[in-house]
């Protein structure tokens, strides 16, 4: 297990996959501490599950779609915006390549409706985070459908949770390691 806390002063768009302030992008620089990882341990880190909760959740589904090829499953609990499957609205948002981020091309909202992605959300959430997760989980179903692709991402309630990440770590750890469970 590696915990990362990308601090907002060093990382201040961290749940973007963005850069500011000259830092390093912060999905390249979880790159960097997992590569730090593998040559302190015997381990591989080619791929990984992850988790994220609030930002870190926003900054889950945008790894997702970043760097679908590296992520086994993830979770996201409690994110307040979501990726839309648009192509003109402009990465971290949509799918059409940032300009901060040239080598993300091409974003593909196939690639995260196909991917072990986890929306996990208390149900004493705010509102206005429960609406913007049913705004995206109409958008991956629409999407899902009109494309004839089968949809991978899944949606759960936590009885009596609320917007904490204690609260969501017992469900997203349940989606996250089921296949390993069998």
């Amino acid at each position: 297990v590696v915990a990362v806390s990308l601090k907002k002063k060093t990382f201040p768009n961290y749940d973007m996959v963005e850069t500011e302030l000259g830092s390093v992008r912060a999905d390249l620089r979880l790159f960097e501490i997992l590569d730090q990882v593998a040559n302190a341990a015997p381990v591989s880190v080619e791929d990984f599950y992850l988790f994220g909760h609030s930002k870190g959740g926003q900054f889950v589904s945008r790894m997702v779609l970043a760097h679908f090829d590296r992520i086994i499953a993830a979770a996201a609990g409690g994110p307040g915006h979501y990726i839309t499957s648009d192509p003109n609205t402009s990465f971290p948002n949509g799918t059409k390549t940032p300009p901060f981020a040239p080598d993300l091309d091409p974003l593909k909202f196939a690639v995260l409706v196909r991917s072990r992605l986890a929306i996990v959300l208390g149900e004493n959430e705010l509102e206005r985070r429960i609406e913007a997760a049913n705004n995206f989980m109409g958008d991956v179903q629409t999407y899902a459908e009109q494309n004839n692709i089968p949809s991978r991402v899944e949606f759960f309630w936590v009885r009596g949770g609320g917007h904490f990440g204690r609260s969501n770590w017992p469900t997203a750890s349940a989606f996250l390691f089921r296949d390993l469970a069998r």
